[in-house]
Parts: structure tokens; C-alpha cells; sequence
């Protein structure tokens, strides 16, 4: 052997030898390792022959799984419910509470227009009485002052009535609003 092979394996040995002389690894048991952390992003569900993305809203982002409702590989239909949520309860309140403020919400518009179509009556009533009475005060039959004041409830019959249809308008967009 020559004087440069010797130095290589000189070398080499050295380099083993002091490899061994570290301080121990620290071994941990696989289940001291484990961390708990909660993950919040979309999932996707991987059928074998297609991929359909399966996406929370905003309001969902830290919601948690309580019960997953189908099993793995089972087919399942569009529209089909795969899990409910830690919060299905809650929403579940705040989606019959909307639903109840919906009702009550038609029910006033329906109310409303109920006032409407009396106002619409009162306001053809007294429109025809102004019309009677301007036609009586040209004939002399009655007095100005009578006429003017059946001029004046047909046009309070008609401010009321454009403010009931104000209050139907106000109405619906609440019943639109409520409803969205």
C-alpha cells in the first residue's frame, strides 16, 4: 500500500470512530410526538372516477365536524347531506327565527294592503262626494263651505292613501330583506 491509500483510511476511520462519540439522540415514543391543532380550510371528497369540491361559507370557517352521515366509499346524491356541524343547532335557531320574521314580516304587507284597498274606497267615497257637492254649489244647492269641506276629505282620503302605499312600499323591501 502506498503512503496516500494509508492516509485514506486513516481518515476514514478516524471519521467513523469520532461519528459515533455524539451525544445520544433524543428518542420519543410516536405517541408523545402527537399535537393536536385544529385545521380549517375547503375539502374536497375524491369519488374514483370524478372530483367534486365540496366548500363552506365564511360564517362556517371554525365550525367542527359532530356527525358524518355517510361511510367511506358510499355513493352519495347531489344535494345529499354528508355531515352535520358542531353549530347545526345554532343555525338551525337562526334559520326558524328568520323564517318566523319572514311570516310576521308577509303578515304585516298583507295587513297592509288590506288598509290600502279601504283607503282606495274611502278615497273613491269621498271623491264622488266632492264631485256631488262642487256640482251642487254650481247649481246653488249647497254652500261654498260645504263644498270645500267635501273637496278637502277627498284630499285627505287621498293623502291617506298615498301613505298607506308609501308603507306597503316600506313593507316589502323589508319582506325582500328578510327573505335574502
Amino acid at each position: 500500500m502506498n503512503q496516500g491509500s494509508s492516509l485514506l483510511i486513516a481518515l476514514g476511520l478516524s471519521a467513523a470512530i469520532l461519528s459515533g462519540c455524539g451525544a445520544p439522540e433524543k428518542q420519543t415514543d410516536a405517541t408523545e410526538s402527537l399535537q393536536t391543532r385544529q385545521v380549517s380550510a375547503l375539502g374536497r371528497i375524491e369519488p374514483l372516477d370524478s372530483i367534486l369540491k365540496v366548500s363552506l361559507s365564511n360564517s362556517l370557517s371554525n365550525d367542527s365536524i359532530r356527525q358524518v352521515l355517510v361511510e367511506e366509499g358510499q355513493r352519495v346524491e347531489r344535494g345529499q347531506p354528508l355531515a352535520i356541524l358542531e353549530t347545526h343547532p345554532v343555525l338551525k335557531a337562526n334559520l326558524t327565527k328568520a323564517e318566523a320574521e319572514v311570516t310576521a314580516a308577509q303578515r304585516a304587507l298583507d295587513a297592509q294592503i288590506s288598509v290600502i284597498e279601504r283607503y282606495e274606497a274611502e278615497r273613491r267615497q269621498a271623491q264622488a262626494e266632492a264631485r256631488r257637492g262642487k256640482q251642487l254649489y254650481r247649481d246653488g244647492a249647497t254652500s261654498l263651505q260645504r263644498y270645500e269641506s267635501l273637496q278637502a276629505d277627498s284630499d285627505a282620503a287621498l293623502a291617506q292613501l298615498n301613505e298607506a302605499i308609501a308603507n306597503e312600499t316600506t313593507l316589502k323591501a323589508d319582506v325582500s330583506v328578510r327573505q335574502a
